[in-house]
């Protein structure tokens, strides 16, 4: 019995150990629509972090939910708080982190609950023939555990619905 033990308790080390190094350590998700707008108006638009709460799906599921910035909303260093008891919003801040204008806004998300994370969100900007080309995206990176977990989530699937209805909210505004 104790070899049974043993040898079934090396089995799993063993199998934990090749899914975490065999896992994914990174994901990206993105989404993308055009505007018909020139590439200025839709820049400014999605720069101001305030703006957010006109088109995020994530800021509609919970209309309660505490919503504090602090700088302009639209510089380097920029922050948006937010705190929620809905566990599809939860608690967290976005940061902008780089500003290329006309170009790409990049943002760190800081999540503090349901679960403690860290990742990359993104704004990148094309101009095209009849408008501008936004996509909006997320970066993430894994350690070892969380890699095996992610193993089992399609993070496309998780956030790539409401990247795309977050869109086109934005574009049905943009577009009046």
């Amino acid at each position: 019995m104790k070899k049974f033990f043993l040898y079934g308790s090396l089995v799993i080390i063993i199998a934990i150990a090749i899914l975490g190094i065999t896992s994914p350590k990174s994901t990206t998700v993105q989404r993308s629509v055009v505007i018909g707008n020139s590439v200025g108006d839709v820049f400014t638009f999605f720069s101001y972090l305030q703006n957010m709460n006109e088109y995020s799906l994530w800021q509609r599921k919970d209309p309660k939910a505490v919503h504090k910035y602090k700088g302009a909303g639209n510089t380097v260093g920029s922050v948006h708080r937010w705190i929620s008891d809905h566990r599809e919003v939860g608690t967290g801040e976005q940061e902008i982190i780089s500003i290329v204008y006309h170009k790409e806004i990049t943002s760190e998300l800081r999540i503090e609950e349901p679960f403690e994370s860290t990742s990359e969100g993104f704004f990148k900007f094309t101009e095209v023939p009849n408008g501008t080309e936004v996509t909006w995206g997320y970066r993430g990176t894994f350690g070892f555990l969380e890699s095996i977990i992610m193993r089992f989530i399609d993070m496309d699937k998780v956030l790539g619905g409401d990247f795309e209805q977050g869109l086109q909210k934005a574009k049905s505004i943009l577009e009046k």
